[in-house]
């Protein structure tokens, strides 16, 4: 009984001290970029694959232009989360502690938002979730 409750406290301490900066930033992108195009990266506008020297470039999740309709854009271009500027750390965490039950007000504090943003950005990745179809968030 004791060990069960010490391990509860010692996890309670470690995940409370979870934040954007404790995930890797590389995993983060590749995830969220290869969930949101699974087919693989291509122009949101024309559909056109990506030339191969601009690919690095998308994997860093920078900006890049379709060398055949010249639009620019990223990773997050057309998706759900297009135009929230958030970091790709910060959109898993979002989704764990969404997973987890945590309130938008306990998200909001945890990671520095209003919590009438996490209860937007809490809809829109229900939408993904339920794009993807993934299990409901």
């Amino acid at each position: 009984m004791e060990s069960t409750k010490n391990t509860a406290a010692l996890s309670s301490v470690i995940f409370d001290s979870v934040n954007p900066s404790f995930l890797d930033a590389d995993s983060c992108r590749r995830f969220l970029l290869t969930l949101f195009h699974p087919a693989g990266p291509a122009c949101p506008a024309c559909g056109e694959t990506m030339a191969e020297y601009t690919l690095q470039n998308y994997w860093q999740g920078k900006r890049v232009q379709c060398s055949v309709c010249g639009k620019f854009f990223s990773g997050l271009t057309g998706t759900a989360l297009s135009g929230w500027h958030m970091d790709y750390r910060e959109i898993v965490l979002l989704a764990i502690f969404m997973g987890c039950g945590w309130t938008n007000r306990r998200i909001a504090d945890r990671m520095g938002y209003h919590t009438e943003t996490i209860r937007i950005l809490r809809r829109k990745i229900r939408a993904i979730a339920v794009q993807a179809e993934m299990v409901s968030i």
